[in-house]
């Protein structure tokens, strides 16, 4: 018996949220345009990012032999902590109550992260039936994550990785902001992809940028049949996209403020060395030559 959030049917003895949606990818693809879009739909709720998702996992299986008490308080802190989310800006404490009185056979981790975003929507005066998560540093967890949200769909963004190491360039401190490091998380997103569609091939979507912002309805259309939901023109109104994530005062998100358009698609051809140009031809030629991004 299914309970979903935001649209609950209870019974006396189970309690089960719904598993999440994943946008994933390298980063700097296009998850906040996508995740602003989507969470223009009345049936869905994204949160702005938030870069502790794989983190906690990997908590709860080296702890998960501690109290239910102890250790969902940790994990609810670590949600509460500013540089583990982006502008989330809200208070937790009152959850920890409320998950200690969870039934003993729904104290596990997929409840636990349920009841996070669930309070976290109540808070935004959302109701939903579908929740997702846009935070590009997830994609490196999809391995740990698919055994604890097995019924979970990803979407995975993928970009010219020379574009993608152009914009990480721009980003004061950042570490990928080293071009040996952008290279990773660009292969390794790619990597992840084809772990997924191993592991069942309906389980993952893969999303160019460049479709998206050329041809953001078809795309859309392609995204809501892979959720099972049904497409609206609303999800096009990218002027909400920023806001719908509480992220446009951002200013490594400042272009979502502007109209969709193509005209960072390329950015690369002109902005980076050659010596650069060459070294992510060389290092991610396989991988980009599948999705069509030639050497020049």
């Amino acid at each position: 018996m299914d309970l979903f959030l935001g649209k609950r049917s209870v019974s006396n003895s189970t309690k089960q949220f719904k598993d999440p949606f994943f946008i994933i990818g390298s980063g700097r693809n296009g998850s906040t345009l996508l995740g602003g879009m989507l969470n223009t739909h009345k049936e869905i709720f994204l949160p702005p990012e938030q870069y502790i998702l794989g983190y906690s996992l990997l908590k709860w299986n080296l702890k998960r032999h501690k109290s239910w008490n102890k250790i969902s308080n940790e994990i609810i802190d670590d949600y509460q902590e500013t540089k583990n989310t982006c502008n989330w800006d809200t208070s937790l404490e009152p959850l920890k109550k409320q998950v200690l009185e969870l039934e003993q056979h729904s104290k596990n981790f997929s409840n636990l992260i349920g009841e996070i975003f669930q309070f976290l929507a109540n808070k935004k005066n959302s109701s939903f039936s579908l929740y997702g998560d846009q935070s590009p540093i997830t994609t490196h967890f999809c391995k740990e994550l698919i055994q604890e949200f097995p019924l979970s769909k990803f979407i995975v963004l993928v970009r010219d990785p020379r574009d993608v190491a152009l914009s990480y360039s721009k980003i004061k401190n950042h570490p990928a902001r080293n071009l040996n490091h952008a290279i990773w998380k660009w292969n390794d997103s790619i990597s992840m992809l084809d772990f997924l569609k191993r592991k069942d091939p309906s389980c993952a979507i893969h999303i160019k940028y460049e479709d998206l912002v050329a041809q953001p309805k078809q795309t859309l259309e392609s995204i809501c049949g892979f959720l099972n939901i049904t497409y609206c023109d609303e999800l096009l109104d990218h002027s909400k996209s920023a806001e719908n994530l509480g992220v446009s005062h951002l200013a490594i998100h400042s272009n979502l403020n502007n109209k969709i358009s193509t005209s960072s698609i390329g950015k690369w051809k002109t902005e980076l060395s050659e010596e650069k140009i060459n070294t992510i031809n060389s290092l991610t030629k396989t991988n980009r030559e599948r999705f069509g991004y030639k050497d020049h």
